[in-house]
Parts: C-alpha cells; structure tokens; sequence
C-alpha cells in the first residue's frame, strides 16, 4: 500500500498496527528492528489512535480472565535451577470459568518474565483430549522449535507449539524431558535459585 501510495483505510492501518504490536510482544522482542518502529510511525501519521488501540489491547481484560491468571497460578512450577517454568490449563477450568479461546492468549509472558526463568511454557487441555503446548524462550540457544520438532509441532527458536496426544500426565513429563535435554545440550548456564527470590 505505501509504495503504490494507495490509500489506506481506517480499519486496515489499525488491524496491521495491532497484528505488529501484538507480534513484537508490545515492541519488546528481540525482532523488532528500526524498519519496525517506522512501520508504526507511519501508521501514527495515517491517524492511528496509539493510545486507544493500546489500551484495548492490553488494558481490557474481562474479569475472568483474572480468574483464569489465579487459576494457572495456583498450577505454576518452576525447575530447581530456576531456568524453566511452566502452568497448565485444565478443560474444567476453561469449563468453570466459561473461557472464550483469546481469554488465555499472551499469558505465557507472564511466567516468561520471571527472573532466572530461560524457557516458559504453557500446557492446554483441549476438548478433543490433546495437548497444546505453548513454549517461549528469551535464549536463543534454547531452540523451542528444535523441541518442538520432536514432537512433531513447529515454530522458531523463540516461540513454538506443539499439540499433541494426552493425557496431560503423560504429555507434561515428555515435553520436559526434551527441554532438560536440550538445555543439557548446550550446557546453559545454571542459574543460582537464591536470586529468583530477590
């Protein structure tokens, strides 16, 4: 659209806004480059309202999904070296809480950002008896499509899912193991579980 200089539409300069922002994690990942930033500046200047769009993105939760945040709390595990965390999402409580799907969408960042933390992950138990598992990482040696790709699942070294067969007891324990491998595998750095507590 901006080469040819066509006009742009208010719905089209706002829907390409939210897919940007929402991609670079709010322009917070490591991909969010200078051509990035000037994507939104050029948005801005098309009469993108950046502080209404933000504030229904990210400041307009419904109340469950703040029950949906203390529910996965309550579940929250951390490895012993602090370099891994993970939560789960049960059916009964999507069930309980009457969760829409965008309801659980971006809350893996939050045990993503924990200190110490390397590789965050998040398990799903959906209707059809599978597993999604979501899985961040803020290393790029700590591959999360390479684990992925075990399981038969995808992504990039930064984020990648997986869905696979359940239960979710046998399903966990797996995905575990292959990221204790991995991390093993390229011998990560342990982190000293005191400083999670700082």
């Amino acid at each position: 659209i901006t080469a040819l200089n066509l006009p742009m539409p208010a719905e089209t300069r706002d829907a390409i806004y939210v897919a940007v922002s929402t991609d670079t994690g709010s322009f917070q990942y490591p991909s969010t480059t200078a051509a990035t930033y000037e994507m939104a500046a050029d948005l801005t200047r098309r009469g993108l309202d950046v502080g209404t769009i933000n504030s229904n993105i990210y400041d307009n939760y419904p109340y469950r999904r703040v029950e949906l945040m203390r529910a996965l709390l309550n579940t929250l595990e951390i490895s012993a070296d602090g370099l891994v965390a993970n939560w789960e999402l049960r059916d009964q409580t999507r069930i309980d809480l009457a969760l829409l799907p965008e309801d659980s969408e971006g809350l893996i960042d939050i045990i993503r950002a924990i200190r110490g933390v390397q590789l965050a992950v998040f398990f799903e138990e959906l209707v059809d008896g599978k597993i999604r598992v979501s899985m961040r990482s803020k290393d790029r040696r700590l591959d999360v499509c390479q684990i992925a790709l075990e399981f038969g699942g995808g992504g990039h070294a930064l984020a990648a899912g997986i869905r696979m067969a359940g239960p979710l007891e046998n399903a966990k324990p797996l995905v575990l193991d292959a990221i204790r491998r991995r991390i093993l595998a390229i011998g990560l750095l342990i982190f000293n579980p005191i400083d999670f507590y700082l």
